[in-house]
């Protein structure tokens, strides 16, 4: 027999802050028929969401938003890569013309030209072989699985790496990639001294970027300042509220949720979607993750129905 359950729906529910990967959709793949079918409800009932995702805004309009009804859209913003940006939407349904705001901007051109210079130089130092973003499964049968073969997304306001080959490498695979660098590292996920050169780099062309641990296997090249906090903070403002639906005053700390997949403080981003709001606020992180790992003072809690990332939400949202 299954455990009772401990995590029910908020029926109070207003305002929705979640993340996309893994939590809304598989990578890289648009969310499933039931999830557009179960946020299009939700809409409907006049709740509005605010997305905060590493992804750039094209990447959600694909795979979420643009598969939505456009009459719904406007009580939806986005929070594009990790909160660099956030985007609302017209009564039509259409992209505002310009963001609510972007940190692009803090940025000068020079330094936007030495970021691509050291990506590019990451790349040579590491031997890596870069290709654009896919699903992982098509990925894998299309490149291979050796470690160096890595997925390298430009976002603009921040470029990912991704390393689904070689953030928990096998013993051979740690041997085959000292071979082919003429060198060691320690442990065995390659992100990490990618990350440590990363830093350097930077501070060597003096880039206000920061290099982040992200997801499961992703490097984000992110500016320096700017995370998911960013986004909430900016989402919370009378403007935006007003657009999403909700009136100048934020909502009531009961009358939003954070949605997750990775609360770790140590190798997860969503945690910082609480960090500017009531810690009492519900957040739920939809894997297996150790709570022990989760920022102390937050009202984080695992989902514990039968399945977990986007699955466990949409058995969520079935279970209202």
């Amino acid at each position: 027999m299954a455990a009772p359950r401990s995590v029910f729906w908020n029926q109070k529910l207003r305002l929705v802050l979640s993340d996309v990967d893994e939590t809304v959709a598989d990578l890289y793949r648009p969310a499933a028929p039931g999830m557009l079918d179960g946020l299009a409800r939700l809409l409907d009932q006049g709740i509005s969401m605010v997305l905060i995702t590493g992804q750039s805004v094209d990447n959600v309009e694909q795979r979420v938003v643009t598969r939505l009804p456009a009459r719904l859209r406007r009580q939806i913003a986005v929070g594009g890569c990790s909160g660099a940006e956030l985007w609302g939407y017209t009564a039509a349904g259409m992209r505002n013309a310009a963001p609510y705001y972007t940190a692009e901007n803090m940025l000068d051109a020079a330094q936007k030209q030495a970021w691509r210079v050291v990506t590019q130089q990451l790349i040579s130092e590491f031997q890596l072989v870069p290709f654009a973003p896919i699903p992982i499964d098509d990925f894998r049968r299309q490149h291979g699985e050796q470690p160096w073969q890595v997925m390298l997304d430009d976002r603009g306001p921040q470029i990912t790496f991704e390393f689904p080959n070689a953030y928990a490498l096998s013993e051979a695979g740690c041997e085959a990639l000292h071979r082919r660098l003429g060198q060691r590292f320690e442990g065995r996920d390659l992100r990490i001294p990618v990350q440590q050169r990363a830093q350097q780099l930077l501070e060597e062309h003096a880039v206000p970027v920061t290099p982040r641990i992200a997801g499961m296997f992703a490097l984000d090249l992110a500016i320096a300042g700017i995370d998911k906090a960013r986004a909430v903070e900016e989402a919370l403002t009378p403007s935006v509220l007003r657009d999403l639906g909700l009136g100048p005053e934020p909502p009531r700390a009961e009358e939003i949720e954070v949605w997750g997949d990775r609360f770790s403080q140590s190798s997860g981003t969503d945690w910082l979607m609480c960090k500017p709001i009531d810690r009492s606020i519900r957040a739920i992180s939809f894997r297996d993750e150790d709570p022990a790992e989760f920022p102390d003072g937050y009202n984080i809690q695992r989902w514990d129905g039968e399945r977990r990332l986007d699955a466990g939400l949409l058995e969520y949202l079935e279970g209202r």
